[in-house]
C-alpha cells in the first residue's frame, strides 16, 4: 500500500535528532503474529526523538494514533536493537478496544469494546531482568470475553495498579451473564503467567462459566468447511497475553446449572491448559445442599471429565418435578454421593461412556408413580397365605421407610446387587443392570412381605413354616423386568429359575429380616420391623 513519510534529521552520524511522521493509513502491514494492520485503517506515528551511540533513543514524543484512539511515549532505551535499558512511560486519555482489537492479535481473543485510559511506565534494565510496571489503567464502560470464560463481561469499569511484575484488579464492577458482579485480582507477569480472580455475582448460570450443556444428537453438527474457517481463524491469532494458570473463586446469589435452579453457590476454579479444576462447587437446591469436585478437560471436538457428587438430605419430589420434569414421582429426603467420569461431545455420547460408582440412601418418603412397580404390584397375589393389600401408587402412593443402594457404572451401565426399598408392608430388592446411555433395564426384583408376615408368624406359629418354607426362608415373589424403562416387560419366576449367584444376593438381602423374626419367635415376643 501506500506509506507517506515526513522526516526531519539533525546532527553527526553517531548523535542525531529526528522529527518524523509517518502515516500508514492507506497500507496493510503485520509484524510475525503480534499485529495485523489492515487497509484503511487510521494509523499515524509522530516521532520527536534523539539518537546516540547508534543504538541509545531518547524518546521526547511518540504519539500513536490508532483508529480513533491515541497513545503517548516518552522515555528512553539503551540499545534499543537488542531491547535492553528500558525506560518508558506510556499514557492515554482514551484507547478504545475496537481499536486495539483491529491492530493487536491477541485481542482478538477477548472480543472487547469500550475504553481503557490511564499513566504508568514500564523498565526493564537487562535482558535477564523482568519488566517492572508502576501506574494506574482504568476501564470504562468496557465488555469483554477472556479465555477462561464461555460468556461476555459487560458494562464494566475497573482500576488496575501495575506494580512490578503485578496488575492488581480493583473495584471491578459490571455484569457477566443474567446478573451484577463484583471482581477483584491480581495478574503476575511471568513466562508463565498467573491470574487469581475473586468474583461475586448476583445471579450466575453454569453455562455462563464453561459453555452450554452438552448437545443432543439431533443437533446440527458444524460443516467440514465451517470448522477449516473456524481452525484457520485461530491459526492468525497471535500470542495470547491470557495463556496461563486461572484460580478463581466465585459465588453467586442464585442462578441456574442446567434445569437446576440454586441458591448461595461458593466455588473454587483452577484453569490451565484448556483443564478445568473444581474444587468443589457448592451450592443449595431441591432443599438440599450438593457439592461437587471435578476435572473437566475441554477440547474441541470431546469433553473428558472425572468427577466427586456428594448431595445431602436433596427433596426427590422437588428434583423430580422441577429438574427431571417428571411429574409427581417420589418425595423424601435422600443422600447420594459417588464418582462417574466420562467423555463425549453430546449427551448421547457421554451416557454411554459413564464410569465409576454411586451410592444413595434415603429418609422416609412415599413412591408416588412409578409403572415397574404397578406391574409387579397387579402380579403380586399372596392371598392364598394371608390377606396383604398392595398400594394403588395413582391414589395414595407407596409409603417406605428408605430406599438404599450401590451402583457400579461402566461404560453407561449401572449394575447393583443392593438396591432395597424397605416399607412396613414389603422389602423389595432388585438385583441387575440399568443402561443409562439405551435407557434399558434388565433386573431381577423380589418381593418379601414384611411386617405383615411377623404378625401372622406370631399370631399362627405353625403358618410360619407353611410361610418359610422347607428351606426356611420367608414367603418372596420373584420377577424379572427387562426392556425399555419407560414399559418394560415383566413376569413372574421361580428362585430356582434364577441363577445361583443372583440366588444366593437375594438370600443375603433377605436374610436379616428373616433372622430378627427368628429371635422374636425365641424370645416369645411379638416381632417387631428393626430394619
Amino acid at each position: 500500500g501506500l506509506a507517506i513519510v515526513d522526516m526531519g534529521i539533525r546532527g553527526k552520524f553517531n548523535e542525531f535528532t529526528l522529527k518524523n511522521k509517518l502515516d500508514m493509513t492507506n497500507a496493510e502491514y503485520h509484524f510475525m503474529n503480534l499485529f495485523h494492520k489492515s487497509f484503511g485503517f487510521k494509523n499515524v506515528y509522530t516521532f520527536e526523538g534523539t539518537v546516540r551511540d547508534n543504538d541509545k533513543l531518547v524518546i521526547d514524543r511518540l504519539v500513536l494514533d490508532l483508529g480513533a484512539s491515541r497513545i503517548e511515549v516518552k522515555g528512553r532505551i539503551g540499545r534499543f536493537l537488542r531491547g535492553e535499558e528500558i525506560d518508558l512511560n506510556i499514557r492515554s486519555d482514551k484507547v478504545l478496544f475496537n481499536d486495539l482489537d483491529k491492530f493487536l492479535n491477541f485481542f482478538e481473543d477477548i472480543d472487547s469494546e469500550g475504553s481503557i485510559n490511564g499513566d504508568f511506565s514500564i523498565r526493564k534494565k537487562s535482558l535477564d531482568e523482568p519488566i517492572r510496571l508502576m501506574g494506574n489503567v482504568y476501564l470504562e464502560n468496557a465488555s469483554f470475553k477472556l479465555p477462561v470464560f464461555h460468556e461476555i463481561f459487560n458494562k464494566v469499569d475497573a482500576g488496575f495498579e501495575l506494580v512490578n511484575d503485578q496488575i492488581f484488579l480493583k473495584n471491578g464492577a459490571g455484569v457477566f451473564g443474567d446478573g451484577a458482579f463484583t471482581m477483584s485480582g491480581v495478574a503476575t507477569i511471568s513466562d508463565k503467567h498467573k491470574f487469581s480472580l475473586n468474583v461475586s455475582t448476583q445471579a450466575l448460570n453454569l453455562s455462563d462459566l464453561f459453555g452450554p450443556t452438552p448437545k443432543k444428537e439431533d443437533e446440527a453438527k458444524p460443516t467440514a468447511e465451517k470448522e477449516k474457517v473456524e481452525e484457520n481463524t485461530k491459526i492468525k491469532k497471535g500470542p495470547n497475553f491470557f495463556a496461563g494458570r486461572w484460580d478463581i473463586i466465585v459465588s453467586s446469589m442464585k442462578g441456574a446449572i442446567g434445569a437446576i435452579r440454586y441458591t448461595d453457590l461458593d466455588a473454587s476454579i483452577r484453569y490451565e491448559n484448556r483443564r478445568f479444576t473444581i474444587s468443589p462447587l457448592s451450592f443449595a437446591a431441591n432443599g438440599g445442599r450438593w457439592n461437587w469436585k471435578a476435572d473437566l478437560y475441554k477440547l474441541p471436538a470431546t469433553i473428558e471429565f472425572n468427577s466427586e457428587l456428594d448431595i445431602q438430605d436433596m427433596d426427590m419430589e422437588s428434583y423430580f418435578t422441577q429438574v427431571a420434569e417428571v411429574g409427581k414421582f417420589v418425595s423424601g429426603p435422600v443422600n447420594l454421593r459417588g464418582k462417574v467420569s466420562g467423555q463425549g461431545k453430546r449427551w448421547s455420547e457421554i451416557k454411554k461412556s459413564l464410569d465409576g460408582n454411586i451410592q444413595l440412601q434415603s429418609g422416609k418418603g412415599v413412591i408416588h408413580r412409578f409403572n415397574l412397580l404397578s406391574k409387579i404390584f397387579a402380579l403380586l397375589n399372596v392371598s392364598q397365605y394371608f390377606k396383604l393389600k398392595t398400594p394403588d401408587l395413582a391414589v395414595e402412593g407407596m409409603p417406605f421407610e428408605s430406599i438404599s443402594g450401590k451402583f457400579a457404572l461402566s461404560s453407561g451401565v449401572a449394575h447393583t446387587e443392593d438396591l432395597i426399598i424397605d416399607s412396613e408392608a414389603m422389602r423389595i430388592s432388585s438385583v441387575g443392570d440399568f443402561d443409562i446411555g439405551y435407557n434399558r433395564i434388565d433386573m431381577k426384583i423380589g418381593v418379601m412381605p414384611f411386617i405383615t408376615v411377623d404378625r401372622v408368624v406370631s399370631s399362627i406359629p405353625v403358618v410360619g413354616k407353611i410361610l418359610t418354607g422347607d428351606n426356611k426362608s420367608l414367603l418372596t415373589s420373584y420377577f424379572i423386568v427387562k426392556g425399555d424403562l419407560k414399559n418394560p416387560e415383566t413376569r413372574s419366576v421361580q428362585l430356582e429359575s434364577l441363577a445361583k449367584g443372583v440366588i444366593g444376593i437375594f438370600k443375603r438381602l433377605f436374610e436379616f429380616p428373616f433372622k430378627a423374626l427368628e429371635s422374636q419367635k425365641k424370645k416369645g415376643e411379638a416381632p417387631v420391623n428393626n430394619k
